[in-house]
Order: C-alpha cells, then structure tokens, then sequence
C-alpha cells in the first residue's frame, strides 16, 4: 500500500526465511525493532489488522517508557513550547511528527495573536485532503 502522499506502507523483514504466520511476520519485522529501539514514532494505519498493530504499539510502548532513542529526547507532552521555527529546528525540540507539521503549518498561516489552539480549532472546520485521522485516547480526532 502507499499512504496520501505516495510513501510505501509495509512491513519489512530481513533474511532469507519467509514468516511463517502473520504474527510471525510482526514479530521480526524491522518496523517492530525500530520501534522497539527509540529509533523511529509509531504511525499505524486502520488497514493493519488490531492485534497487529497492538503489538506495535507495545514495542513503542516499552521504549518510550524506558526512554530508548527518541522517547530520550521527545518534549511533545514535557514542556514542548512553540516561539518560532527555531523551536522546531536543528536546535529545537524533538516531537511527534504530527505535531511538528501542524506547527510549521501554524507559523506560516496564523493570523497576528493567534495561538496554535486557536489556529488548530479554526483549521479543523475546513477539512483538507491531507488531513489524516488520528486515534488520541480511542477517539479518533483530525
């Protein structure tokens, strides 16, 4: 499958044994050791059967909760505070992708004294193609 924007979605594994099952499949993808490392954010889509994406989650789950890779470093919920794009460059802060692409979207249509909740209630009325849901404490929200 390719998501809204062209990239591919897939699970990869190395080697040369096929999986024997589907949660074998899971199991030694390279997609659960990234993110059972730190070393990338989980974004699953609906299309990926739940216990399959539940044990996805559970690998992100342990890492971020052990601080691995970038769970070290992420201030999406620890203090995270847009001033201008330097907070969200090289030197910036490390959050969910989600979030940094609304920030920049932010920074470049706000209106003058707009806050970022403002900006994100006042966009969410005109939906875009591009919009992606995305489940927050199993509600699904844009």
């Amino acid at each position: 499958m390719a998501d809204g924007s062209g990239r591919p979605i897939a699970l990869l594994v190395a080697g040369d044994d096929p999986p024997r099952n589907a949660d074998d499949l899971v199991e030694r993808s390279v997609n659960r050791r990234l993110l059972a490392d730190g070393a990338v954010y989980p974004m699953l889509y609906d299309s990926l059967a739940p216990d399959r994406r539940a044990a996805l989650r559970a690998a992100a789950a342990q890492a971020r909760d052990a601080g691995r890779g970038i769970w070290a470093r992420d201030a999406t919920t620890t203090g995270f505070e847009l001033r201008d794009h330097a907070s969200l460059g090289p030197g910036g802060a490390l959050i969910l992708p989600k979030l940094f692409r609304r920030c920049i979207e932010y920074l470049q249509a706000r209106s003058a004294g707009q806050t970022l909740p403002e900006w994100l209630r006042a966009s969410a009325a005109t939906r875009r193609p591009d919009d992606d849901g995305v489940r927050v404490g199993g509600r699904l929200t844009s």
